[in-house]
């Protein structure tokens, strides 16, 4: 059905177009963009004329209400929130009191006590002001609100001559309401269960009114003979019409007999005598014609089976005998209530009667005065006379009394129903007429006068418009609504489904950062493109539609009724038909034992015919707004920006009269913020960008979350006809002046959400519920979770899943304060009892949520989240409601509760309190409008957390997640290692095996990435059936295998890959010996040319060179090898892994892409990290004024595991030692990328840098759990690191191709060798020469790369046999603090303090460095004469293998060279492939022995040449050695580096020394870490010995845990590891006193800053002692020659 509008192309003519579909939006978009916007007129009142009934109008005066005969009000007027919804005042005004018993009305309460009205002017209650309370109290007397409403008054009897039937009342509302209020009311009237005025009179002019529009939006719902579920209005529907009148008084009243024929239950359509103010008589309201519907349900007791019309004359037909004949029109029966006596009275009707069509049932009461023998002649002569009057029909008469016996009431109703039933059912014969619709009892009372409410200009005018449209629609080829409103359509869906995969990076696998950006954002234009060319088809239809132009407002609102109706009427047509094949379906599905796949297919097609035969009103709402986003990025015009503007501003006119807005399509499930940010825009501006109070809804389908709303605030939410709300919607409120000042805000905006739970939305609902709970808990300030029955499972879980996403939207996003308020209202739980259970339910619940909300504030790094009030405000005390059932009895026939509407009041009072009472600040509407965009980027971004059922799930989901990882970094590593074992088995592979090798190499790595696979396929099925939530497990089994399953082809793929490169790199090296063969040959005939030209030159090296270089460049640049296939992208398998690791914290990495920027590289190690912030870890603060001590606890150092000793952290926030620490991360990554630089670059590499971050960030927090890194921390550490590796990894790779590279090589490695070729070949003597040249560089090479180890060691054996501060860790510690004090450097200081480990490293390096590079006399630096010596003896040894291989001379060259290479090869590092090049197998060498002597005489000079080269070495050649100096070094000497938990001074032993205590002689200052006395903030300046010898205690800052000075073992095991003595007589060396003294200022600044600022303990400097002040230097050189002693 959809397919003819997605086929179409967009060059088609438009002839062939359905022009139906831009011609019916364009009707709408131009009236509502062109409307007139003044202020709105009043109401068009129908049946106004120019004269008065001056009877009438003295009876509205004499009641004192004329001034209500021309009161107007709207639904604007009832969507206002005054002092009333929040305490009960005394009304003082006639408006007043009308508009509370209209509120109550709109909330549901019908109930005649409400309806009741005093007009006397006391001025004694006017002047008193009295304001009473509304009570909590239960069981108030319902009298006492008619009290406070109607004022106190001492004289009650002249009160009540001032009374109004609650009949008069409904009259008088009828006349001060306009349409739109009356159609509301009406609607609320029948859920009330009340008769409703059908015919009225005027208090204008008594003319009398008839209510057509307002019953046109009745929804009537019954079960017709048990067929099944009928839904229609009753304007146009068909049904029997019994009318009923009174002749003359009676005994009894008939309206209450008509209750009990109508109803069974104890509800009371008709007002009567006996209910409150049935005893005051009516003024206003004889004559009145009431109707009220019996709606049969499916109870096998129902009266009836069919629906009928039950039409109500007030008073006595005698007197209103129009109003009679208009009835004895339209009836099909009609029930006639009378008294013997008064038949003599009322034969003018009765003969009407007689003559007239319609079935007559009459009903004989008791006559009202006693019988006397008298008159009983004349009453039985009378009745004679009626018999006789009506013997030519076949009534029916139903007597009170029979035979002297009175029939009860209960007999008598029953015996009147069996009548109506009889001649209903057709079992009575008779001359029926047949069952009129309202529509058609309209058209036939206009005959007696009787004015239409639909006879207004407006009200025609609308309807013309609407029909207008409706009539495009009827008329169109293609009833599909994607068809009809096509920008909502599939685009709408495609561009929702665009933007949340951009969101969550879905299909970003495989694609650098900007190639996914690009093609989402190409793909998204399109759609817009394509909605923009549908906008300009329909902007050119606005034009031939001026009749839709420049309407007047009210024209406009009865258009858009018009169009509800008429739309509702459309949908009812479709919908019955698609949800009876619906169900029919479903339950075919479940009785079958095997679910077929085939019928979910036909139940989701179904449910698509469902969702687009819903067709409302708010679709077309949707289209404009979707015409709005489409149009707002696209070519800028006057004429479009005017029409867009006036858009948004109609909206929000229509939002701010009552009109709901869609804040959320629930098809897309998608928030068009373009739209709505216009809409937030124009309602700021014309609501003066006031305060708003968002009140929201939650709670399972059908639920009766939107009657709640609408019980509460008096709303009629627009759904789609015969379902429920579906998506988002909001309606605004306003507040009175007076109200808004005490409650903080001057509107309120409501959000209704659709049900959560359903199966509409199939597999996507669970994902769909969590979003739009989310969204709407986040956005209100306070959230109302509604539960039908005492179920709590499904709204448990859904809380779990919103708690848990508002976690990680806050660390996401700093901005997103979320801390929203929630009440609990439980319905159809009215029982006391009941009420108390639930209490101990929601007890449990709280419980849970708070275990789960301190569970997720775990998992996501949230660590100050413990419970569930720390992200939802809740208590259980005061937040949890009991409603009573909705239905006061049965549907369809019951009525609302009144006890429901009360507790709604009241709920709706304590909940606009509630900002007050917990003092929030509501938003204006301009920062509601960023935080609803906010928070749709944030649910966006959240991909992870929606797809669960609960908080359960997510944790088992984490769990395998993690199970998962590490068996997918296991198979990688596995298959990494078999792939360097192949690697070298191929390059030592003989050319002629090379195709044989490849095919088994292939073979078999594809079998051991089987065997792999199956093997981790075997472990991930073992850890989820022996989990302990295995059976929620299982729903992801597939899924995690399916991973294991991609990445074992993403491994073959990849091996065959590198594998291929490999062989054809081993092919390569095989041609370039071929291609040097023939290149020999080329030599020789060129050298030939040369000679030939030039005998008799003598050509010089410079002339042999540059002939040399000419015809290598030319040949070199002829050669053709095999070209090296190179698919690899960095960028993008960075971006693939960061995906992978990241994948369920969209919402982070999105902000912080390392991608976007210029990666640019540089070394780690050296980075200053300047991404740390506080949101990056958690930490407990300590803020507390009482005296005690601030230390540096054992967990405020952490190892980093790496050989980096021990960081002290030294300050309470934390950030300068998490700067620290990811510094450590930083230079373990750049070691890494130095170890591998000369490798080729793997994508493995990724995951082993990001496996190292891992386990130093593990081991970090298991170490020291006060510090929680988060995962900002982690993304953006990863993120910075990527960033900068991206670069070496490259270059890294680049590097290799470029040695691989045939021609490169050759250059490399044999063009210099060439050239001796070239060389000895013009000089055919030379040959030894040549071959002694070649293999003295050889060699050369190979002595350098063989001296640098040992170098390394000589230059430390020498350092730490003369230098005496490299003999022991105690003289290293004492030379580096001299130096210090010699340097007076106070940062410096600060690093020894610290990091001692790298403060020591530091200046090893330093002390190496400026040692080796140190001159002699000779100028000869020291590393440089080391290099030389054992240069020399390697050139002494190397001598004395090439005698020894020479010891032979009957051998040919190759032999000689393989003996050579045997003695050799303990010396330097040779290969036997060095000696397999070209020219070596070539070369005639004859002369052994003048080659040795060659050879010889070479290498004897090189000791003179290689001496200048040698000098100039420093140790920058020693970086690729296994260890260098000053690493030796330090290993040797410093041993344990373990820091004092309170001072941080290291540990004495020279070696580790696991399972014995740390020692230090002396122990610093504990100041000088910053320790200090909160009470006074001063640093501390008692060492260690000294406070562990007092009674003083101290309190760590990150858990606030008190301990004693003097039991410091008990703390922990670290502090346990240390001894330290308690002597008081052990103050800190002179040496530490000093320092402290000399710069005491420069600690505290340093504290202050990166100390303990942020909990408000600013350190001060404390008074530093005289003796401190007064020590001199040369004393503190002693004391540092003396402190390790």
């Amino acid at each position: 059905m959809g397919n003819n509008g997605s086929s179409q192309d967009s060059t088609e003519p438009a002839a062939e177009e359905d022009v139906s579909a831009p011609m019916a939006a364009a009707a709408i978009v131009t009236l509502l963009a062109t409307r007139d916007t003044p202020e709105r007129a009043p109401p068009e009142d129908p049946s106004e004329k120019n004269y008065e009934s001056i009877s009438f109008n003295r009876r509205l005066k004499d009641l004192s209400i004329e001034e209500l005969a021309h009161l107007r009000f709207g639904i604007k007027d009832m969507l206002s929130v005054s002092s009333s919804s929040i305490k009960y005042e005394e009304l003082k005004t006639l408006r007043e009191k009308i508009l509370f018993v209209i509120s109550r009305i709109v909330i549901g309460d019908c109930a005649p006590h409400n309806m009741l009205l005093c007009t006397n002017k006391n001025q004694e209650a006017e002047d008193s002001g009295q304001v009473i309370e509304n009570s909590d109290d239960d069981n108030d007397d319902d009298d006492n609100l008619f009290s406070m409403i109607m004022g106190n008054s001492e004289d009650l009897q002249k009160i009540m001559q001032n009374e109004l039937h609650p009949l008069d009342v409904i009259v008088i509302i009828m006349n001060c309401c306009d349409n739109f209020l009356k159609q509301m009311l009406i609607k609320k009237m029948l859920m009330c269960q009340v008769a409703i005025p059908l015919v009225y009179p005027n208090l204008l002019n008594n003319e009398q009114m008839f209510l057509l529009w307002a019953l046109r939006h009745l929804n009537l719902e019954w079960t017709e003979n048990h067929t099944g579920v009928h839904k229609d209005n009753p304007v146009d529907y068909p049904m029997a019409i019994v009318s009923a009148i009174r002749i003359g008084d009676l005994s009894k009243s008939k309206s209450s007999i008509l209750n009990g024929v109508l109803c069974n239950q104890s509800n009371n359509p008709f007002y009567h005598k006996d209910c409150d103010g049935g005893h005051i008589s009516r003024k206003l309201s004889n004559g009145v014609v009431e109707l009220a519907w019996y709606l049969p349900g499916s109870r096998n007791d129902d009266s009836f089976d069919s629906i009928w019309t039950l039409a109500n004359l007030r008073g006595d037909a005698l007197d209103f005998s129009s109003n009679f004949d208009l009835l004895n029109k339209v009836s099909s029966i009609m029930l006639i209530f009378l008294t013997k006596e008064n038949v003599c009275n009322s034969f003018e009707i009765l003969e009407k009667l007689s003559t007239s069509s319609q079935e007559l049932i009459f009903v004989f009461l008791d006559v009202v005065s006693p019988v006397t023998e008298r008159n009983k002649k004349q009453i039985e002569d009378n009745f004679k006379k009626l018999m006789t009057l009506m013997k030519n029909k076949k009534n029916i008469y139903v007597r009170e009394t029979v035979k002297g016996i009175k029939k009860s009431g209960a007999a008598l109703h029953r015996e009147i129903r069996n009548s109506i039933k009889e001649i209903l059912n057709g079992t009575k014969t008779g001359n029926n007429k047949e069952k009129l619709t309202m529509k058609e009892v309209s058209n036939i009372v206009k005959d007696f006068g009787v004015n239409i409410d639909e006879n207004t200009e407006h009200c025609r005018r609308g309807k013309e418009l609407a029909d207008f449209v409706i009539n495009i629609l009827d008329t169109s080829s293609n009833e599909d609504r994607n068809n009809i409103l096509p920008l909502h359509g599939e685009l709408w869906l495609e561009w929702s489904m665009l933007s949340k995969q951009h969101a969550r990076r879905v299909g970003a696998e495989g694609a650098t950062p900007d190639a996914f950006e690009f093609e989402i954002y190409q793909k998204k234009r399109k759609c817009r493109e394509k909605q923009f060319r549908i906008v300009r088809k329909l902007v050119t239809e606005i034009e031939k539609l001026p009749q839709f132009k420049k309407q007047n407002q009210e024209v406009v609102d009865y258009f858009l009724e018009w169009m509800k109706f008429n739309l509702d009427v459309k949908s009812n047509k479709m919908l019955p038909k698609f949800l009876s094949n619906y169900h029919q379906l479903w339950d075919d599905i479940q009785k079958k034992m095997v679910k077929e796949e085939k019928d979910f297919g036909i139940l989701t097609n179904l449910e698509k015919q469902i969702s687009d035969a819903s067709f409302g009103l708010e679709h077309f709402m949707r289209e404009i707004g979707q015409l709005y986003e489409a149009s707002f990025n696209q070519i800028k015009t006057e004429y479009y920006e005017s029409l867009m503007n006036n858009l948004s501003m109609c909206a929000a006119d229509l939002l701010i009269a009552g009109f709901p807005l869609e804040i959320m399509d629930g098809d897309a499930c998608h928030m068009p913020t373009i739209w709505l940010e216009a809409v937030f825009d124009a309602l700021t501006q014309k609501l003066n960008d006031e305060k708003v109070y968002v009140i929201s809804v939650l709670g399972i389908q059908s639920s009766g979350k939107s009657t709640l709303l609408n019980t509460m605030f008096g709303f009629n939410f627009a759904v789609s006809a015969g379902r429920c709300t579906k998506g988002v919607f909001a309606q605004l409120v306003s507040v009175d002046e007076h109200l808004a000042k005490d409650l903080g805000f001057k509107h309120i905006l409501v959000l209704d959400t659709e049900g959560i739970r359903a199966t509409e939305l199939g597999n996507h609902k669970r994902w769909h519920d969590n979003e739009i709970a989310t969204l709407v808990i986040a956005m209100g300030d306070v959230t109302i979770v509604n539960i039908k029955g005492e179920n709590m499972t499904e709204i448990e879980e859904i809380l779990q899943i919103s708690v848990h996403a508002f976690i990680r939207m806050r660390i996401a996003n700093n901005n997103t304060k979320l801390k929203p308020g929630c009440f609990f209202v439980h319905q159809n739980v009215s029982d006391v009892a009941a009420s108390r259970e639930m209490f101990f339910s929601y007890e449990r619940l709280k419980n849970t949520l708070d275990t789960i909300s301190a569970a997720a504030g775990e998992h996501e790094g949230a660590r100050e989240i413990k419970s569930f009030n720390d992200v939802i405000e809740f208590d259980v005390n005061q937040q949890i409601w009991y409603f009573p059932n909705l239905w006061n009895g049965e549907p369809p026939m019951a009525p609302i509760s009144p006890r429901y509407s009360e507790k709604a009041f009241d709920l709706k009072k304590h909940i606009l309190k509630y900002p007050s009472e917990k003092n929030i600040s509501c938003l204006k509407l301009s920062d509601l409008k960023n935080r609803m965009s906010t928070l749709w980027q944030a649910i966006l971004s959240e991909d992870f957390v929606f797809s669960f059922k609960n908080h359960q799930e997510i944790k088992s989901f984490a769990r395998l997640e993690k199970e998962i990882l590490s068996i997918l970094s296991k198979f990688r590593n596995n298959v990494s290692d078999k792939k360097h074992c192949y690697k070298n088995k191929i390059d030592n592979c003989e050319e002629q095996k090379l195709s044989s090798y490849q095919l088994t190499v292939n073979y078999e790595m594809r079998a051991y990435i089987e065997e792999c696979h199956s093997i981790f396929n075997k472990q991930i099925e073992n850890f989820i059936n022996i989990d302990r939530e295995k059976n929620i497990m299982e729903q992801w089994k597939f899924g995690a295998k399916q991973k294991i399953v991609s990445l074992n082809e993403e491994l073959v793929s990849e091996t065959e890959t590198n594998f291929n490169n490999d062989f054809q790199l081993c092919k390569t090296k095989y041609d370039q010996e071929r291609q040097i063969v023939l290149y020999k040959n080329d030599i020789k005939e060129f050298v030939g040319q040369i000679v030939r030209t030039n005998f008799e030159l003598e050509m010089d090296d410079t002339s042999l060179r540059s002939m040399f270089d000419e015809k290598w460049k030319e040949w070199i640049e002829g050669l053709r090898f095999r070209e090296i296939e190179d698919n690899t992208n960095i960028l993008r398998d960075a971006w693939k892994m960061f995906r992978a690791v990241y994948s369920t914290h969209h919402a982070i990495f999105n902000k912080y892409e390392p991608f976007k920027e210029n990666v640019q590289s540089c070394n780690l190690a050296n980075i200053i990290v300047p991404i740390i912030e506080e949101t990056d870890f958690t930490v407990h603060p300590v803020n507390n004024n009482e005296e005690y001590d601030m230390i540096n606890t054992p967990q405020h150092f952490i190892k980093s595991g790496m050989n980096e000793g021990m960081l002290c952290f030294g300050d309470n926030t934390g950030i300068k030692e998490i700067e620290i620490y990811t510094h450590v991360i930083m230079k373990e990554v750049d070691t890494y990328l130095k170890n591998i630089k000369n490798q080729d670059y793997e994508y493995n590499f990724l995951h082993i840098i990001h496996e190292k971050m891992s386990n130093m960030i593990k081991k970090f927090e298991k170490e020291y759990p006060q510090y929680k890194l988060t995962i900002w921390y982690q993304v953006k550490v990863f993120a910075h690191i990527l960033k900068h590796t991206i670069p070496h990894l490259e270059e890294m790779h680049s590097e290799y191709l470029k040695r691989q590279n045939p021609k490169n090589i050759l250059a490399e490695k044999y063009k210099k060798q060439a050239y001796e070729i070239f060389k000895g070949t013009y000089n055919q003597n030379q040959k030894e020469n040549i071959a002694a040249n070649i293999l003295k560089d050889i060699l050369l090479k190979a002595i350098h790369a063989s001296m640098k180890d040992p170098l390394s060691i000589n230059i430390t054996n020498i350092l730490k046999a003369s230098h005496t501060e490299f003999q022991t860790k105690e003289e290293l510690c004492r030379k580096v603090m001299l130096d210090l004090r010699k340097e007076h450097n106070f940062d410096r200081y600060i690093t020894y303090i610290r990091e001692p480990k790298r403060s020591l490293e530091s200046w090893v390096e330093k002390y190496v460095s400026d040692y080796c590079m140190k001159v002699d006399l000779k100028g000869k630096n020291i590393m440089g004469k080391e290099a030389n010596e054992i240069f020399s003896n390697k050139q002494i040894q190397l001598i004395q293998c090439v005698k020894k291989a020479s010891e032979n001379n009957d051998i040919s060259f190759k032999e000689w060279l393989q003996k050579f290479n045997h003695a050799a090869e303990e010396i330097i590092p040779l290969s036997n492939t060095l000696f397999n090049i070209f020219h070596m197998k070539e070369v005639e060498i004859k002369d052994i022995n003048y080659f040795q002597t060659e050879l010889i005489k070479s290498l004897e000079e090189l000791k003179t040449s290689q001496e200048k080269v040698l000098g100039n070495w420093d140790l920058k050649e020693l970086n690729n050695v296994t260890k260098q100096p000053h690493m030796l070094i330090c290993e040797s000497l410093l041993g344990c580096m373990a820091q004092c938990p309170f001072c941080g001074v290291i540990c004495s032993c020279t070696i580790e020394h696991p399972g014995k205590e740390h020692t230090a002689p002396r122990h610093y200052p504990n100041g000088l870490t910053g320790a200090h006395s909160v009470g006074s903030k001063e640093l501390k300046l008692t060492s260690c010995n000294e406070r562990v010898a007092g009674d003083g205690r101290f309190r760590r800052a990150h858990d606030q845990k008190w301990c004693k000075y003097n039991d410091y073992k008990s703390v922990n095991a670290y502090y346990a590891s240390w001894s330290i003595a308690a002597d008081t007589s052990l103050e800190a060396s002179l040496y530490w006193k000093w320092v402290f003294a000399k710069f005491a200022e420069q600690f505290v600044e340093y504290y202050s800053k990166v100390g303990f600022k942020k909990y408000g303990n600013e350190v001060k400097c404390t008074k530093i002692p005289p003796e401190w002040k007064n020590i001199k230097e040369e004393e503190v050189d002693q004391s540092i020659r003396s402190m390790f002693q």
